[in-house]
């Protein structure tokens, strides 16, 4: 996906992974398919940590989370942190698998798949707008934007984990 983003045309595109093995495995692939990895970076990161682990690069325009947020030990951390990390108005893209599907719930790294409205609720209590649901069978395909502080009703009850 990093790379079909910079193909594209985007830049300071930066892929993130917390299993030093798969980083590994992806800069190599990358090398191999397009002998270049000038256009994007990888990074070894925790997603429950992405405020504080992406500080020195500031704040990102949108967050790509492919198959991700269903590894999340903890999803509403996980999303605090994506609002920490994204500009006012970014958009986060989200693509999950269906709960409905038997073997995706029973899959071990799957600790956290939500049905579409549980993902909506957590997105809205920390500060999202859902802009569109592009859900088909077995895969959930959300896309939220990120409202500005102090405009949605929860910013008072998580304002103070934002200033720690």
């Amino acid at each position: 996906e990093t790379f079909l983003l910079t193909e594209q045309g985007y830049k300071d595109v930066i892929a993130i992974q917390y299993d030093p093995g798969i980083l590994s495995y992806w800069q190599r692939t990358t090398r191999a398919t397009s002998g270049d990895d000038r256009w994007f970076s990888y990074w070894n990161v925790d997603m429950h940590r992405l405020g504080e682990q992406l500080a020195d690069f500031g704040v990102v325009d949108a967050i790509f989370a492919l198959q991700t947020l269903e590894h999340a030990f903890a999803p509403w951390i996980v999303i605090l942190e994506m609002r920490k990390v994204l500009r006012d108005l970014g958009r986060v893209y989200l693509d999950l698998p269906d709960p409905d599907d038997q073997a995706m719930l029973e899959t071990i790294q799957h600790t956290s798949v939500l049905y579409a409205n549980q993902w909506k609720a957590l997105f809205i209590k920390a500060g999202f707008k859902l802009v569109a649901d592009l859900s088909v069978k077995h895969r959930l395909g959300l896309v939220f934007e990120k409202l500005p502080d102090a405009t949605f009703l929860t910013w008072p009850a998580i304002h103070p984990y934002f200033e720690k």
